[in-house]
């Protein structure tokens, strides 16, 4: 009997943990449904913040019903809700895959290919056949070709086939996402598409090659810098940048000096001898004597990646060359120099020609330090190299305030026009300090020395000035005292220039207009 009643017992307990279960279940269940229809409406909410936080939620919780409206908002104008819903997307893996490739016959192009984007993440090989078939879709196809180039194996062996297809279009797709692997499958295929008539083809075709590093693939690449076409002449250059060896510096020289229609094949072509270091650095320096003015110029660009200070004394003689896109050149290839050019592009200020000068000028001001400072003012008194110098000593700040202070104070030099576009200069720098020209004021007694300080006191504009300039209006006489009272009156207020009659008792300011000097006499 007791046997019965515990089992009797126990077959309850399991029955009311069955239902209890199950009521557990169902008001999980209740639960998780009332989440996941908020979700929905959060999804359409105003508020971004929301709508982020509704969609990743969405994916976390990986309910198929959710799917649909998923992919509806791959075509959101909130770019931010696209990347999201992509990633929510991924989270349901090959459960959403039916959809997605549905959605891949969808007539808004956000969707088609947001839902590539995320069969990229899921990787299932079951979307290979559909992603080969979107290679003919033009809105899609650059981007199927790139889901099928990582989806790898039999997606990869698919692309190869397609750079066969009669559509060129469908070749071109397939040609671009091979860049997408590095599976070594693709060298022998994307080798025979560089025949191809189609130039997108072929310059796709080598930009896929480089990506490999594969050196099976550099003699191509290299014979391609003779193609009919600029475009994959100009792939070549550029995969070669990474790719060439020794075997390439004739060909790219050859490229260099031969190039016409292409200015930017001759310049990847240059970037690809820089990399290759000294046995490039005579070919290259060759070619700054070409008639071709963009020969010279790619060159020029060439050599001054390399950073060696070898280039230095080559690229400064042709500072002398007046074509712009040559000056150009040199100009940036010696400013990557620094400081090494510095003592050569000074002695270009003093032996070379204007057209040395002036560009030897402007190069040392976009080098900049200390060092340029002096030979920069001095270039003040250079026409030909004044510009420039005239144009960037402020940013020097204080060495070029010190410089040109001295430069101005001195007496026999330079001119009056000269030693004012000096003051000009210095009146640009912040925190100039006005007192060397105080002390000139005051203690020259030279007419044209004052007449130097009045005048840097006014354009430098400091209120400190004005004492010495009142002084000076009280003490003098003459045409100055005009120019005087005239630069008192430019750099302050009224209260601050009123100069006070010493023989009258007061203790307010006088106008501007009624200053009276020590005569009794009204000055203005």
């Amino acid at each position: 009997m007791g046997a019965f009643i515990k089992d009797q017992f126990e077959t309850i307990i399991i029955f009311f943990s069955a239902v209890f279960w199950l009521y557990s279940s169902i008001c999980a269940q209740a639960a998780d449904e009332g989440v996941f229809f908020s979700l929905l409406q959060d999804v359409a909410s105003n508020s971004p913040k929301v709508r982020h936080k509704a969609v990743s939620e969405l994916g976390k919780m990986k309910d198929l019903r959710a799917v649909k409206p998923l992919i509806g908002l791959l075509a959101d104008q909130d770019y931010e809700i696209r990347i999201k819903t992509i990633d929510a997307l991924g989270e349901f893996g090959s459960s959403a895959l039916n959809h997605l490739i549905s959605a891949l016959k969808s007539d808004n192009v956000q969707i088609k290919k947001g839902s590539i984007y995320v069969l990229m993440i899921i990787k299932d090989s079951r979307a290979i056949m559909p992603l080969i078939e979107s290679l003919r879709d033009n809105d899609i196809a650059h981007v199927a070709a790139e889901a099928l180039a990582k989806i790898g194996g039999n997606g990869v062996k698919s692309l190869c086939f397609a750079l066969s297809n009669n559509n060129s279009k469908v070749r071109r797709a397939a040609a671009d996402g091979l860049r997408y692997t590095t599976d070594v499958q693709i060298v022998d295929p994307l080798i025979e598409a560089l025949k191809d008539y189609d130039i997108d083809v072929r310059r796709f075709a080598l930009r896929s090659l480089g990506n490999l590093r594969d050196p099976r693939s550099r003699k191509y690449i290299t014979d391609s810098l003779k193609d009919s076409a600029h475009l994959v002449r100009l792939a070549a250059a550029a995969e070669l940048i990474e790719i060439a060896d020794l075997s390439s510096i004739a060909p790219l020289v050859e490229t260099i000096r031969t190039e016409k229609e292409d200015h930017y094949v001759q310049t990847y072509a240059g970037q690809a001898l820089a990399k290759l270091g000294d046995k490039a650095l005579e070919p290259l320096l060759s070619l700054l004597e070409d008639k071709d003015p963009s020969v010279r110029a790619s060159s020029a660009f060439a050599l001054g990646l390399m950073n060696d200070n070898r280039t230095i004394i080559p690229l400064v003689s042709l500072l002398k060359d007046n074509d712009p896109i040559v000056s150009t050149s040199v100009h940036g290839a010696l400013v990557r120099q620094g400081e090494l050019a510095i003592d050569p592009l000074i002695n270009a200020l003093k032996h070379g020609d204007d057209i040395t000068r002036g560009n030897a000028v402007y190069v040392l001001c976009t080098i900049g330090g200390e060092r340029a400072v002096q030979p920069l003012v001095d270039a003040l008194k250079d026409k030909s190299a004044r510009f420039w110098a005239s144009t960037c000593l402020h940013s020097f700040g204080m060495p070029a305030a010190k410089a040109l202070t001295e430069f101005v104070r001195k007496k026999t030099d330079p001119a009056d026009d000269i030693r004012e576009s000096a003051i000009e200069i210095l009146s640009q720098i912040e925190n100039v300090s006005v007192e060397p020209f105080i002390e000139m004021l005051m203690n020259d007694y030279d007419p044209i020395s004052q007449r130097v300080a009045i005048v840097a006191l006014k354009t430098i504009k400091d209120p400190k000035g004005v004492p010495a300039l009142q002084a000076f209006v009280l003490q003098n006489n003459g045409p100055l005292k005009e120019i005087a009272l005239d630069a008192a009156k430019y750099i302050s207020t009224p209260k601050e220039i009123a100069i006070k009659e010493p023989n009258v008792i007061s203790t307010s300011m006088y106008d501007i207009n009624n200053i009276v000097d020590p005569g009794n006499r009204t000055v203005c």
